[in-house]
């Protein structure tokens, strides 16, 4: 996961949610029992939040890469526009009860709206959204979200180096913060084929750094070898933040400093 830099100027199709958002903020506060209970639900209108000026901007923000695990998804689906708090309900606990509305007043934010892989968001984070302190959740537009403490790292907020970090190619959580382990587990950072594909990206990383432990260090593969591996760190490759971490690990005893500038 990395820093996500979402463009201040947020699409203009959004505009088109304020007159249903008003509507359902006065309904809500009409009605709360019933929407808590589910009898009323707040309903959504998709074509807005996954309008494809909307998307696009996503997409180009994050070098079309899930916001969460950071695999490209282009080439083999559509990728998701996902809610960091969801719109519909929310869960505290992983397996908890699912509890109505959920940031409703949210659906058409700007800065509540990232684009994942459809495994990250339908399979994993879905409705689960835990705060360090429950007490402190909003239940709408009044309330003050700067008091929340989302125990999942938002990357257009947070740094996610911060809290997730990588020993080879399994993510683990910096220091054992809860935030890291809650991030990891929610968005399924560890799952079996991301794993796979990480180890993949390690083994290049070996023959590349076997190549420039074997040659001098101007021969032209030397060369050619470094440049590759500074590229692999960059944002818009798969996977660059568990690329830093690990070079940053092998430069403590096979590549010097002046090799890779920047990594780390």
């Amino acid at each position: 996961m990395i820093r996500v830099q979402r463009p201040a100027r947020e699409p203009a199709v959004l505009s088109k949610g304020i007159a249903e958002t008003a509507r359902w903020v006065t309904d809500v506060r009409a009605h709360p029992a019933e929407h808590r209970a589910g009898s009323k639900r707040v309903t959504f209108d998709e074509t807005i939040y996954r309008d494809p000026s909307v998307k696009q901007l996503l997409v180009q923000a994050q070098h079309g890469k899930c916001a969460f695990c950071e695999s490209s998804f282009a080439h083999v689906s559509y990728g998701d526009v996902e809610h960091f708090r969801p719109k519909g309900g929310f869960r505290q606990r992983r397996r908890g009860a699912l509890r109505r509305p959920g940031y409703y007043w949210l659906a058409y934010a700007w800065e509540n709206l990232l684009v994942s892989c459809e495994l990250c968001n339908r399979r994993f984070k879905r409705s689960w959204f835990p705060l360090e302190h429950r007490s402190t959740r909003v239940r709408g537009p009044k309330g003050d979200l700067s008091r929340e403490r989302p125990l999942l790292v938002n990357p257009a907020v947070d740094d996610p180096g911060a809290f997730v970090t990588f020993h080879e190619h399994r993510a683990i959580a910096v220091a054992g913060t809860l935030r890291g382990r809650s991030s990891i587990r929610g968005y399924g950072l560890n799952r079996k084929n991301i794993l796979t594909a990480r180890r993949r990206v390690i083994d290049v990383i070996d023959l590349l750094v076997d190549a420039i432990e074997d040659l001098p260090g101007d021969h032209p593969k030397v060369i050619k070898a470094e440049g590759f591996l500074r590229r692999m760190t960059a944002a818009s490759e798969e996977y660059s933040a568990m690329v830093r971490a690990y070079l940053t690990q092998r430069r403590i005893s096979v590549l010097s400093a002046p090799s890779l500038p920047g990594v780390g």
